[in-house]
């Protein structure tokens, strides 16, 4: 059954507006059985220990051996977590946030690049369909990149291994990711955003040490049957955090290795692009062969978003009303429970879970109505359809 979570929050002032003011809380331990101990975030006011060398002569960046180490010591508190859930309650949760195990500069820079990444696709798609057909990336890809004949067809055999004629933006991200950039922007014909935002070999190596300390606690979690929460966090370090969640999503909710996922997560749907990032991540799932599995949240950094999108001079990517942060939710509920309901219940069809995470009485209401098949439509409201990218 998915899990309903209840309870208080830490939102700051201006997000408990998104929260019903008279609802009531309730005691959800019976309900999740979750345990959630977070180690201190890296300290970022360290010396210098790291100095790497980018391409096209950018700024040199400094990674902090110090801020290494604290990110390897904090691996073992998170291990001793999940044993304390497994210890408290069997096939519990244990939730962890990833700027604890790498330095938050170095997950901006990913994300920047993964940014980067999914705006050239935006120049390669001009339809904004979402596919790419092959005559049109030839175009596109020798406008940008040099390219001979035999690295070009070697790149669509990647892209469009079945040789359906097309690429989207699931084939060309699983591409065209932080590590595997540097071979690509080597061929970049100007010195552009993406050239730019690629990361250096020093970065690289950091970013895969990341990646090891979160594959080693995933791999505790699944040794102890304790599901891994992973935290949503500030947006300039999502796409990084979202990236790292995927990778370990295709390794330990692969539907040939288990009945049920091991990784979640944490989609805040106080944010415009939720829907988006969801139904992505579905089809993900689907062509990867992994088990979904999501928290759902309404997001606790409203404040901080805003500030720096206007600091920016960037639209904001909250909501604008209240009442489209509750369609949000409401809406991506809906489609993941009667998507779990929908389960072919094949042994290698990919499963569905989903962690209602929330305190607002009418979603968890409208939870228990759809669980029961007892949940009409709602009423018409202004919303951001579900569509992939």
């Amino acid at each position: 059954m998915p899990i309903v979570k209840l309870g208080t929050t830490n939102y700051q002032p201006d997000a408990a507006s998104y929260e019903n003011k008279n609802c009531r809380l309730f005691d959800a331990l019976s309900l999740t059985r979750l345990l959630c101990l977070i180690p201190p975030r890296t300290s970022l006011s360290l010396p210098p220990g790291i100095f790497t060398r980018p391409p096209f002569n950018q700024p040199a960046r400094v990674y902090d051996y110090k801020s290494e180490r604290k990110c390897d010591r904090h691996v073992n508190v998170f291990k001793d977590c999940i044993r304390s859930v497994q210890d408290v309650s069997p096939c519990g949760f244990a939730a962890l946030k990833v700027t604890a195990l790498g330095n938050p500069a170095l997950l901006e820079r990913m994300s920047d690049t993964i940014d980067e990444v999914k705006r050239l696709f935006g120049k390669f798609d001009e339809r904004g369909e979402g596919v790419v057909g092959r005559d049109e990336f030839v175009r596109c890809y020798e406008h940008y990149f040099h390219a001979d004949e035999e690295r070009l067809a070697e790149i669509l055999r990647t892209l469009d291994p079945q040789g359906t004629g097309a690429v989207d933006y699931i084939a060309f991200a699983d591409t065209l990711t932080p590590c595997a950039l540097p071979a690509f922007t080597l061929k970049c014909r100007d010195a552009g955003p993406l050239a730019l935002a690629t990361p250096s070999a020093d970065e690289v190596a950091l970013m895969k040490r990341a990646a090891q300390r979160l594959r080693a606690l995933a791999s505790e979690a699944r040794d102890r049957s304790t599901k891994l929460l992973v935290d949503a966090e500030h947006g300039k370090f999502q796409p990084a955090i979202d990236a790292l969640v995927l990778e370990l999503q295709r390794e330990f909710n692969d539907v040939e290795r288990t009945e049920r996922p091991v990784v979640f997560n944490t989609y805040q749907c106080y944010l415009k692009d939720a829907p988006e990032r969801i139904a992505t991540d579905l089809r993900r799932s689907e062509r990867f062969g992994f088990h979904f599995a999501a928290k759902l949240v309404r997001g606790a950094y409203m404040v901080h978003e805003r500030e720096r999108a206007k600091r920016l001079n960037r639209p904001s990517p909250i909501h604008d009303t209240v009442c489209d942060t509750h369609c949000c939710y409401d809406d991506a509920v809906d489609l993941l429970l009667r998507r779990r309901a929908r389960r072919r219940n094949g042994k290698n069809d990919p499963r569905t879970e989903v962690v209602i995470a929330t305190h607002n009485e009418a979603s968890v209401a409208r939870v228990v109505r759809v669980m029961h098949g007892r949940a009409g439509p709602r009423p018409r409201r202004r919303r951001r359809p579900l569509r992939p990218i």
